[in-house]
């Protein structure tokens, strides 16, 4: 390629819109299907555990509830979901999904559970 070449592709594109998103300033609305952190709703939860037997990466443990009368309830650890979305399949009363919430970084592991 020679400098004309260059310069003249320089010149074109110093006055054209930036591809980019200046972010965090300014931030794009995420599509409804995003596979973002997994929410959970524990009213809606049964503790069946099916979540935990599908789970691939091990990332759902049953534990006990405090809330409600169930006698387990499943916690989710963010930082080993693959967000595979099988546990959201499998829940028979859909007290766990995605939600748009792609921001997902935290100072401890604990800042990281789900349930």
């Amino acid at each position: 390629m020679s400098w004309g070449a260059v310069a003249k592709e320089v010149i074109k594109n110093l006055f054209r819109k930036p591809v980019t998103v200046n972010y965090p300033v300014e931030k794009l609305e995420p599509p409804e299907r995003l596979r973002g952190k997994l929410g959970f709703i524990e009213e809606k939860c049964l503790g069946c555990g099916n979540c935990a037997r599908v789970c691939p990466t091990f990332a759902i443990t049953m534990v006990p509830s405090e809330i409600t009368k169930l006698k387990k309830k499943p916690e989710i650890e963010i930082a080993k979901c693959v967000f595979c979305g099988s546990c959201v399949d499998i829940c028979p009363t859909k007290a766990l999904y995605f939600t748009t919430d792609y921001h997902i970084s935290a100072l401890t592991k604990e800042e990281l559970k789900v349930g």
